[in-house]
Protein backbone atom coordinates (compact mmCIF):
# COMPACT_ATOMS: atom_id res chain seq x y z
CA UNK A 1 0.00 0.00 0.00
CA UNK A 2 1.47 3.39 -0.68
CA UNK A 3 0.18 6.90 1.01
CA UNK A 4 1.10 10.17 -0.34
CA UNK A 5 -0.52 13.24 0.35
CA UNK A 6 0.27 16.78 -0.26
CA UNK A 7 -1.32 20.27 0.91
CA UNK A 8 -1.05 24.05 -0.18
CA UNK A 9 -1.51 25.93 2.86
CA UNK A 10 -2.37 29.62 3.07
CA UNK A 11 -2.04 31.54 6.08
CA UNK A 12 -5.93 32.04 6.45
CA UNK A 13 -6.12 28.28 7.50
CA UNK A 14 -6.79 27.88 11.59
CA UNK A 15 -4.11 25.68 11.76
CA UNK A 16 -0.70 27.94 10.94
CA UNK A 17 2.85 26.88 9.87
CA UNK A 18 4.49 27.10 13.46
CA UNK A 19 1.33 24.52 15.00
CA UNK A 20 2.37 22.25 11.81
CA UNK A 21 5.73 22.34 12.55
CA UNK A 22 5.14 21.40 15.91
CA UNK A 23 2.55 18.64 14.56
CA UNK A 24 5.54 16.77 13.00
CA UNK A 25 8.24 17.31 15.51
CA UNK A 26 5.71 16.20 18.47
CA UNK A 27 6.11 19.23 20.69
CA UNK A 28 3.78 21.91 22.55
CA UNK A 29 0.19 20.15 22.03
CA UNK A 30 1.24 17.35 20.33
CA UNK A 31 3.30 15.68 22.58
CA UNK A 32 1.96 12.73 24.07
CA UNK A 33 0.72 11.80 20.60
CA UNK A 34 1.77 8.24 21.19
CA UNK A 35 3.79 7.48 18.49
CA UNK A 36 8.16 8.27 18.29
CA UNK A 37 9.92 10.76 16.16
CA UNK A 38 12.70 9.23 14.81
CA UNK A 39 14.29 12.13 13.11
CA UNK A 40 13.55 15.51 12.41
CA UNK A 41 16.11 17.09 10.14
CA UNK A 42 15.83 20.68 7.97
CA UNK A 43 17.78 22.37 4.84
CA UNK A 44 18.05 25.39 2.92
CA UNK A 45 17.35 27.38 6.01
CA UNK A 46 18.13 31.01 5.85
CA UNK A 47 20.83 32.71 8.46
CA UNK A 48 18.63 34.00 10.51
CA UNK A 49 16.61 30.70 11.19
CA UNK A 50 19.91 28.22 12.01
CA UNK A 51 19.94 27.17 15.34
CA UNK A 52 16.41 27.91 16.06
CA UNK A 53 13.88 26.15 13.28
CA UNK A 54 10.79 27.25 14.83
CA UNK A 55 11.82 31.20 14.41
CA UNK A 56 11.26 30.48 10.82
CA UNK A 57 7.98 28.63 10.68
CA UNK A 58 6.82 31.48 13.29
CA UNK A 59 7.71 34.03 11.16
CA UNK A 60 5.06 32.70 7.81
CA UNK A 61 2.32 32.95 10.84
CA UNK A 62 3.27 37.10 11.18
CA UNK A 63 -0.04 39.23 10.46
CA UNK A 64 2.85 41.08 8.11
CA UNK A 65 2.22 38.42 5.39
CA UNK A 66 -0.58 38.52 3.00
CA UNK A 67 -4.09 37.27 4.17
CA UNK A 68 -4.43 34.91 1.71
CA UNK A 69 -0.67 33.95 0.82
CA UNK A 70 0.31 30.90 0.40
CA UNK A 71 2.86 29.61 2.89
CA UNK A 72 3.98 26.72 2.55
CA UNK A 73 3.17 23.01 1.06
CA UNK A 74 2.94 19.70 3.41
CA UNK A 75 3.97 16.33 2.00
CA UNK A 76 2.92 13.13 4.11
CA UNK A 77 4.24 10.18 2.61
CA UNK A 78 4.28 6.25 3.80
CA UNK A 79 7.81 4.59 3.99
CA UNK A 80 8.27 1.00 3.08
CA UNK A 81 8.24 -1.32 5.97
CA UNK A 82 10.64 -3.99 4.22
CA UNK A 83 13.74 -0.90 4.43
CA UNK A 84 15.91 -0.23 7.55
CA UNK A 85 15.57 2.57 9.63
CA UNK A 86 18.90 3.33 8.21
CA UNK A 87 17.39 3.10 4.49
CA UNK A 88 14.04 4.59 5.10
CA UNK A 89 16.16 7.48 6.40
CA UNK A 90 18.22 7.64 3.36
CA UNK A 91 15.17 7.83 1.08
CA UNK A 92 13.28 10.36 2.64
CA UNK A 93 16.20 12.56 3.25
CA UNK A 94 16.55 12.10 -0.91
CA UNK A 95 13.50 12.85 -1.69
CA UNK A 96 12.95 15.80 0.38
CA UNK A 97 16.19 17.17 -1.16
CA UNK A 98 15.67 16.11 -4.51
CA UNK A 99 11.60 18.08 -4.17
CA UNK A 100 13.36 21.02 -2.18
CA UNK A 101 15.68 22.01 -5.33
CA UNK A 102 13.58 20.69 -8.27
CA UNK A 103 10.45 22.46 -7.01
CA UNK A 104 12.34 25.84 -6.62
CA UNK A 105 12.11 25.79 -10.51
CA UNK A 106 14.95 27.92 -11.47
CA UNK A 107 18.29 26.37 -12.20
CA UNK A 108 21.25 26.85 -9.85
CA UNK A 109 18.45 29.14 -7.89
CA UNK A 110 18.54 27.45 -4.64
CA UNK A 111 16.46 25.26 -2.65
CA UNK A 112 13.40 25.40 -0.45
CA UNK A 113 13.71 25.96 2.76
CA UNK A 114 12.15 22.59 4.68
CA UNK A 115 11.98 20.83 7.51
CA UNK A 116 11.93 16.48 7.56
CA UNK A 117 10.41 14.85 10.38
CA UNK A 118 10.08 10.70 10.51
CA UNK A 119 7.76 8.89 12.20
CA UNK A 120 8.45 5.59 13.47
CA UNK A 121 4.62 5.08 13.21
CA UNK A 122 4.63 2.40 16.74
CA UNK A 123 2.22 3.21 19.28
CA UNK A 124 2.45 1.71 22.93
CA UNK A 125 -0.93 -0.58 22.16
CA UNK A 126 1.00 -1.75 19.24
CA UNK A 127 1.50 -5.37 20.91
CA UNK A 128 -2.14 -5.14 22.33
CA UNK A 129 -4.11 -4.72 19.19
CA UNK A 130 -1.54 -6.67 16.69
CA UNK A 131 -1.33 -3.30 14.56
CA UNK A 132 1.95 -3.26 12.24
CA UNK A 133 4.09 -0.06 12.32
CA UNK A 134 3.72 2.23 10.32
CA UNK A 135 6.69 4.69 9.29
CA UNK A 136 6.05 7.80 7.57
CA UNK A 137 7.36 11.22 6.43
CA UNK A 138 6.27 14.34 6.99
CA UNK A 139 7.81 17.51 5.16
CA UNK A 140 6.91 21.25 5.19
CA UNK A 141 8.41 22.70 2.27
CA UNK A 142 8.24 26.86 2.28
CA UNK A 143 7.33 28.93 -0.89
CA UNK A 144 10.16 31.30 -0.78
CA UNK A 145 13.56 29.58 -2.27
CA UNK A 146 16.78 30.35 -0.47
CA UNK A 147 18.82 32.15 -3.32
CA UNK A 148 22.08 32.54 -0.97
CA UNK A 149 21.33 36.33 -0.89
CA UNK A 150 21.52 36.69 2.84
CA UNK A 151 18.74 38.61 4.00
CA UNK A 152 16.71 39.99 7.37
CA UNK A 153 13.82 38.05 8.39
CA UNK A 154 12.02 41.38 7.72
CA UNK A 155 12.78 41.42 4.26
CA UNK A 156 13.04 37.27 3.55
CA UNK A 157 9.55 37.40 3.40
CA UNK A 158 8.94 40.51 1.09
CA UNK A 159 8.01 41.07 -2.74
CA UNK A 160 11.13 39.94 -4.63
CA UNK A 161 13.38 42.06 -6.83
CA UNK A 162 14.95 40.09 -9.83
CA UNK A 163 16.65 43.59 -11.14
CA UNK A 164 18.15 43.69 -7.77
CA UNK A 165 17.78 40.44 -5.42
CA UNK A 166 19.43 41.76 -1.93
CA UNK A 167 16.72 44.47 -2.10
CA UNK A 168 13.99 42.70 -2.55
CA UNK A 169 12.77 39.43 -0.56
CA UNK A 170 13.44 36.00 -1.39
CA UNK A 171 11.92 34.61 -4.66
Amino acid sequence: MFHLHIRRVSRSRAKGALSRLDYIRRQGRYLNRGDVVRLVVDGAMPNWALGDLAHYWRALDHESMRANARILYSVEAAIPRALTPRQQNDLTMRFTAYVARMSAGRPRMGDLPHVLAIHEGLRSDDAITGRQPNPHMHCLFSTSIHDGVSRPVRQWFRRANSVEPKLGGAP
